[in-house]
């Protein structure tokens, strides 16, 4: 088995969804009650499966050439 560096793993998931959050929305974050931190992050979460689980198209001069099914993750 091939080991990789810790370099060239932390490129593993470059082209995976992330989402930055702004100083404001942290801040609002904070200011929110467990219940609806909780609330939130389920709805981040079943927003990222769904993105995951989609069919990505790939483009060409603006034109899809190709379409690739994946799995949903378990």
């Amino acid at each position: 088995m091939e080991r990789t560096s810790e370099a060239e793993s932390a490129y593993a998931f470059e082209d995976d969804y992330h989402y930055e959050l702004s100083d404001e929305q942290l801040l609002h974050g904070l200011s929110m009650t467990p219940l609806q931190r909780l609330t939130w992050l389920d709805e981040a979460r079943r927003f990222v499966l769904a993105l995951r689980a989609a069919p990505r198209t790939y483009y060409e001069d603006g034109k899809p050439v190709r379409t690739v099914n994946r799995e949903a993750p378990v």
